[in-house]
């Protein structure tokens, strides 16, 4: 999709009575449009179906690489 990210070193768990099974995970970092999350998702879950998918409204991104709106 042609966007930047930040990958986080991660560890993913199951806490039922104790934390008993982990795993290292990396949690991928993105900013999209409203218009590209289903596209997202769908690539997401093309290449790992039980993958965990957290999604958030951002006002004012700044920095990196964030395409600015041109108003005219």
């Amino acid at each position: 999709m042609n966007k930047g990210i930040t990958v986080y070193r991660g560890e993913r768990g199951f806490m039922k009575e104790s934390f008993e099974q982990s795993a290292d995970a990396d949690i991928i970092f993105t900013i999209v449009t409203r218009l590209e999350v289903r596209k997202l998702q769908n690539i997401v879950r093309s290449i790992d179906p039980k993958a965990f998918i957290f999604t958030q409204t951002v006002r004012e991104p700044q920095g990196g690489i964030v395409k600015e709106i041109v108003k005219h």
